[in-house]
């Protein structure tokens, strides 16, 4: 399971096992977790899905604009960690990001 983000106490992560669409998995350090689906066409993505897990604690609203705003900026390395990963079958380095995103 790479960690591929660390931001205000926010992971972000694949679960080795996963599947396509092209997904990361947002879990916080007080148990809370979403699923951030990536939605491409013609080599762009066209939308970005937040949907909260199914048996697990919905991301707080000042957690969920720290998220949305970490995606934003890094949505194309998440893509690309996202390749790296499934594809080349390499590995991922977590980055921790410290300055607030806004």
């Amino acid at each position: 399971m790479p960690k591929i983000y660390e931001y205000f106490g926010i992971y972000l992560l694949f679960y080795s096992n996963d599947h396509e669409p092209i997904h990361v998995h947002a879990i916080t350090k007080d148990g809370r977790e979403m699923k951030v689906t990536f939605h491409i066409k013609n080599s762009k993505i066209t939308r970005i899905v937040y949907q909260d897990v199914k048996g697990k604690k919905s991301l707080t609203k000042p957690q969920l604009k720290n998220l949305k705003n970490l995606v934003q900026q890094e949505k194309l390395q998440i893509v690309n960690a996202w390749i790296k990963f499934f594809i080349l079958k390499d590995r991922i380095k977590l980055r921790k990001i410290t300055k607030k995103i806004k």
